[in-house]
């Protein structure tokens, strides 16, 4: 497993700045979040690969900003909006590929849509072939208020799907929808391929790693024992922390749980 820092930690640090935060705080594998159209354009991307390569980061996966957009563009009605969805994913799985990220992150769709489960999954697999003609295999995130929020609508994913159901399990996620990370583990369990990493207690649901109750060393175990060779970054937001050299002691920190586990 490797463990890793995303960049979305340190938003709202401009991206090209997170990148040199994160491998001068001593991270190997990075999470890159894109956070709006003008980090998508071709001299920025080639300019962000050029300082990833500089710094030697591996980047493990890819976030897109337009997350929230996901149900307005991709699992709705009208089909010309979708067209244009797909052909703006298609430039994200590009990107993906330029970064070196073998990982892209989708948040679906929102609760409540009526489109049917067999119809999200159609969406989904041309989504993912389209990830995949980049080298880029698609993941489904359980996002609180989002559909795969809930054990019964990943398993639903996986009867359509099969193998081609693939998640990114998010710890903070399951405890925002009021589910324990353990069930929505255990939906997921066989199709996880990313981890995003946060720590909780009683009073706050997104906390750095050692600083809440998440039991990591049970976590560790669990997929080493299902043969986990993927990624799982931290991913917290800002107001986790005060400085970022918290953060990346954290990740040291766990870096050393993980190993503690493995070598056990």
């Amino acid at each position: 497993m490797k463990i890793g820092v995303s960049t979305a930690s340190l938003y709202p640090t401009l991206l090209e700045d997170a990148v040199r935060l994160t491998a001068e705080g001593g991270v190997k594998d990075t999470e890159i979040f894109l956070n709006t159209f003008s980090e998508m354009e071709p001299q920025y991307v080639s300019e962000l690969s050029r300082l990833i390569a500089a710094y030697r980061l591996n980047v493990v996966s890819v976030h897109p900003f337009t997350s929230g957009f996901e149900p307005f563009m991709l699992f709705q009605v009208y089909n010309r909006r979708t067209k244009d969805g797909f052909d703006l994913y298609r430039r994200f799985f590009n990107i993906s590929a330029t970064l070196g990220a073998k990982i892209f992150v989708l948040h679906g769709d929102k609760v409540g849509s009526t489109l049917p489960l067999y119809e999200y999954c159609e969406r989904f697999l041309k989504l993912s072939e389209l990830a995949s003609f980049e080298g880029v295999t698609l993941t489904q995130e359980n996002v609180n208020s989002f559909r795969a929020s809930t054990p019964d609508f990943i398993r639903g994913m996986i009867s359509c799907l099969g193998r081609r159901a693939l998640f990114t399990f998010d710890v903070k996620q399951t405890v925002r929808a009021g589910s324990s990370p353990w069930e929505i583990y255990d939906a997921m369990r066989g199709h996880i391929a990313h981890m995003h990493l946060s720590d909780h207690d009683e009073k706050s649901d997104c906390l750095l790693p050692g600083k809440g109750n998440f039991d990591f060393e049970k976590l560790f175990r669990i997929a080493l024992a299902d043969g986990y060779t993927g990624s799982a970054v931290i991913e917290v937001y800002a107001n986790a922390y005060t400085m970022p050299s918290q953060l990346f002691q954290s990740y040291r920190e766990l870096c050393a749980r993980y190993e503690a586990v493995e070598n056990a």
